[in-house]
């Protein structure tokens, strides 16, 4: 089965699971790997959970699940927002993106 490594952790890739809350596909991708890949991973800590919900193991996957995605997406979204500062500068576009970010937590 495939993997792909969200905080130190291997987790399944969502397109390796019969049941998947997100389906992985090319209009996802943003064409940067780096983030491609951390954009992969957290799709696939958000599976595991559903998958572990539907099997009715709700409490044990948040307990789980949700310091590892808060963890993981944290990280995602400094390296995001560095580098779209970096290539972009300051934009409409990124302004209003890490402000998204900022309203996930």
């Amino acid at each position: 089965m495939s993997q792909i490594e969200a905080n130190g952790k291997e987790v399944e890739k969502p397109e390796d699971r019969a049941f998947s809350a997100i389906r992985w596909g090319a209009a996802l991708d943003c064409g940067i790997g780096a983030i491609d890949t951390q954009h992969r991973a957290l799709i696939a800590l958000i599976d595991h959970f559903e998958t572990e919900h539907a099997a009715g193991h709700s409490s044990q996957a948040l307990d789980d699940a949700l310091p590892q995605f808060t963890s993981y997406a944290l990280r995602h979204f400094h390296d995001e927002e560095a580098l779209m500062n970096t290539l972009v500068g300051e934009d409409t576009f990124v302004r209003i993106h890490i402000a998204q970010n900022a309203e996930f937590f």
